[in-house]
């Protein structure tokens, strides 16, 4: 199926009309205006889907999180604004235009929801209403476990599980398999983008097959036990 990312209320109605499906970040729920005009140019709206992202940060707390992430975000949003020309009121400025300051910054995401910042409880909690709110059917998770410290790692298991314990179904992406198959119900090999296998944590770590074209000859992680009996 085709996606295209949109924002403003131009692109969500160009979305529409070429029939494809929406993802959506910062701003207004863009639902009524999508449904709007995939109905007056025929479409049935059941057969689309919107997806919105959000950026999640854990931390000790909502004040630590924003302080490690500030700089960063303030840079990436002058950037986008820049090219954008968001904020630029003169056609054809080339001067550059000032960042936002890391207050802007953290007032703006905050209002819209785009970044869920916190402890891992308080990330959870905001997790839970936005897929409440928009009534969300699926939660596709992209983690970096890669190179993160173990105290990180845990912080994010830990988010996972008291979505899980809510009800929601998560898809969680990730090349680190040790990690990410401590938490799994059940696990997806894909090689050359197609589904290769698919089984319990237990399963996949016992597979030659997985072995073969995976894990190689490096011992193959063990899955939960947890995981495993559900």
């Amino acid at each position: 199926p085709l996606w295209i990312g949109a924002r403003g209320p131009k692109a969500i109605r160009r979305a529409a009309k070429f029939g494809a499906n929406l993802m959506t970040t910062l701003g207004p729920d863009p639902a009524p205006l999508y449904l709007e005009t995939l109905q007056e140019l025929g479409h049935d709206p059941l057969d689309f889907k919107i997806a919105q992202l959000r950026m999640v940060y854990c931390a000790e707390s909502e004040d630590q999180a924003w302080e490690e992430i500030q700089d960063h975000l303030a840079h990436v949003f002058g950037y986008y604004e820049r090219v954008l020309g968001e904020a630029a009121d003169v056609e054809g400025d080339d001067q550059p235009l000032p960042f936002k300051s890391p207050e802007e910054i953290r007032h703006s995401v905050l209002a819209e929801g785009a970044i869920m910042a916190g402890t891992p409880d308080q990330v959870a909690e905001k997790l839970d209403g936005f897929c409440q709110e928009f009534k969300c059917t699926d939660f596709i998770l992209s983690t970096h476990f890669a190179g993160i410290d173990p105290k990180t790692i845990r912080d994010i298991q830990a988010v996972i599980d008291q979505l899980r314990a809510r009800g929601l179904g998560i898809i969680i992406t990730d090349h680190n398999a040790a990690e990410t198959l401590e938490i799994a119900d059940r696990a997806y090999l894909l090689v050359d983008g197609r589904i290769l296998m698919q089984g319990t944590p237990a399963e996949l770590t016992e597979s030659e097959l997985a072995r073969r074209y995976y894990f190689g000859d490096a011992p193959a992680p063990r899955g939960a036990p947890e995981a495993e009996a559900q």
